[in-house]
């Protein structure tokens, strides 16, 4: 039985041999091509609309279907205001840059910088577009451009990758919905239309004129359009949109180029879908630039370089004589008298690179003050400049004392406060508040009455000659106080603009300098202390009112230099310190209703 056994086991190896050696059919490999989708990421884009001659309180009037339903989504404001030249080439500049006029100094068709008139042979500086600045920043960014303005094309937004001059608001219309429709659009895309200017410089810049508000009708149903467009785009669900609507300027009668309420005033509207609908208003305030010298040429501290005022510089002064007797301190009840104001200072760069010059160096230039001139014989007090600080100054004709404090962030608006509190016949305790904050105090060994004069209130520069920077500031909302505020009444006064007669402080107030026109500076107190007059047509501009204290997120004082700062933001994009842009961001307040 074991034999048997054994002859079993070779025949099942060769069994097994036979079937390994068996051969199938292995047919080649096929790859199935697998599209796995693409995913992506939400981008921001902004179309930005200016409707040409749209004047804010007008469409206020008669609000139309499209304008209106972007504002059901929107931040809005029918008192925005354009540059205070409303001329085209120098408010479409002032959108396209974030500088007024007095920035850029872009004046006329050319759209090149005009020298300025202080200093006609230096250099006029170039100021870039939001396009460049935008590809300065960051290099792939896209912009389109539909104008009817050759020089905007041209010149002023040269650096957009489509650059379309257009004949008509129809053909402005029909090219942005082209430019709207591409696959890559662009993440910038601003659109000129005109007719409603064109009606306006025809019939006038009003609503009842029936060509000005029919104008507004049809160049609102190509907005509609260009909305429609973006809202069919295949990639609408990854994109967010912000557009805005505004204007380059108003005009009044059938005419614009001023500097009136009605020629400044634009309607501005910021929309997104999440956005909750808000009306956004602010206090204003009323400010002058205040700069220059009497006429002349004057040589610098140098002994070489000269500069020539052609004409006389813009300061303001009460009467001389009696007539000013209450802005000395020994005339009110109490010895005692305080002063506040907003200012912020502007760079003199006519000597810049010399010795003490330029920028914001200013030394021993004379700021404002009640006396004849910076010198010890005259009796009086002034403000001036010493280098990055600034100086009170009191002489009594013989003998002098000063005190020394902060200027603040140069080229930022600050509010001070002055108090000439009487201590003794022989003693005033001067302090200083800069933005509610107390920098300086002491007790000078002066009295009041050594210091009174018979001179004028002067903002601005005097008599004392200079052989350094120049005044060169806006000031706004003058006040003067028939006592020493208190230190708590100094902290908070920078809060309140308007102190009106329920307010325990308005018994105490002499003078509030607020309103103005091309030559006096208002006193707003119906009491008998004088306006100030102006030496010179001022430069008088508007803005939000200056105040350090915390205001609510709806009090936004909306101005056409806050577009780029707005656009920048939008899109993800640092602006840079060094550009210096004059308007603000204010949509980051309303970050809570659209980030997720």
């Amino acid at each position: 039985m074991k034999r048997k056994f054994l002859n079993i086991i070779p025949l099942l190896l060769l069994t097994l041999a036979i079937v390994g050696c068996t051969k199938y059919f292995n047919p080649e490999p096929v790859f199935e091509e697998y599209e796995q989708e693409e995913e992506k990421s939400i981008e921001r884009k902004v179309l930005f609309i200016s409707v040409d001659g749209l004047v804010g309180r007008e469409l206020q009037k008669k609000i139309p279907t499209n304008i209106g339903e972007l504002m059901k989504t929107g931040k809005y404001s029918f008192e925005a205001l354009t540059d205070n030249n409303t001329s085209d080439p120098a408010s479409w500049t002032t959108m396209m840059t974030g500088y007024n006029s007095d920035r850029h100094s872009i004046l006329d068709e050319s759209f090149l910088p005009q020298p300025n008139s202080t200093n006609p042979h230096g250099d006029a500086t170039f100021v870039p577009s939001v396009i460049y600045r935008l590809k300065q920043v960051e290099r792939s960014t896209k912009a389109s451009v539909v104008v009817q303005d050759e020089g905007l094309a041209n010149i002023l937004l040269m650096d957009a990758d489509d650059n379309v001059i257009a004949d008509s608001d129809v053909k402005t219309k029909e090219e942005s919905i082209k430019l709207l429709s591409k696959e890559n659009v662009a993440d910038l895309v601003i659109v000129q239309f005109k007719d409603v200017l064109r009606a306006g410089k025809e019939e006038g810049f009003d609503m009842s004129m029936a060509a000005y508000a029919d104008a507004v009708e049809r160049v609102d149903g190509y907005i509609g359009e260009l909305v429609e467009t973006i809202k069919k785009r295949e990639d609408a669900d990854y994109e967010e949109w912000l557009i805005i609507v505004t204007s380059s300027h108003g005009g009044v009668e059938n005419s614009y180029g001023g500097g009136s309420f009605a020629e400044r005033n634009v309607f501005s509207l910021y929309s997104y879908k999440y956005f909750q609908p808000q009306e956004l208003k602010a206090e204003t305030m009323e400010y002058v630039f205040l700069n220059g010298y009497f006429p002349g040429t004057y040589t610098h501290y140098d002994g070489v370089a000269t500069r020539t005022f052609t004409e006389m510089g813009v300061r303001a002064q009460s009467p001389a004589g009696s007539a000013s007797d209450m802005f000395n301190a020994n005339s009110t009840p109490t010895g005692s008298i305080s002063y506040d104001f907003k200012y912020r200072l502007h760079q003199d760069n006519v000597w810049a690179g010399l010795s003490f010059t330029g920028g914001y160096t200013f030394w021993y230039n004379y700021f404002m003050g009640k006396d004849a001139a910076s010198n010890s014989a005259n009796a009086g007090w002034h403000l001036y400049g010493y280098n990055a600080n600034l100086r009170l100054r009191f002489q009594d004709g013989s003998t002098t004392q000063e005190l020394e404090f902060t200027r603040g962030t140069d080229g930022s608006w600050h509010h001070y406060t002055f108090v000439f509190e009487k201590v003794t016949n022989t003693s005033t305790n001067v302090s200083v508040y800069l933005d509610g904050g107390r920098v300086a105090s002491q007790v000078i060994p002066m009295g009041v009455d050594a210091f009174a004069n018979a001179e004028p209130l002067t903002l601005g520069f005097n008599t004392q000659v200079t052989n350094l920077g120049y005044t060169h500031m806006d000031l706004a909302d003058f006040r003067v106080w028939n006592r020493a505020l208190t230190d708590t009444e100094a902290r908070n006064i920078p809060c309140m603009r308007n102190i009106d007669p329920s307010n325990p402080l308005y018994s105490s107030l002499i003078a509030h300098y607020r309103d103005m026109n091309s030559t006096t500076w208002f006193n707003a107190l119906d009491n008998g202390t004088p306006d100030l007059t102006f030496s010179n047509t001022p430069l008088i501009n508007v803005s939000g009112n200056y105040t350090p204290c915390e205001r609510p997120s709806d009090e936004v004082f909306v101005q056409n230099l806050d577009i780029v700062p707005q656009i920048f933001y939008w899109l993800g994009v640092k602006t840079q310190d060094t550009w210096g842009l004059q308007g603000e961001v204010f949509l980051s307040r309303f970050e809570l209703e659209f980030l997720k």
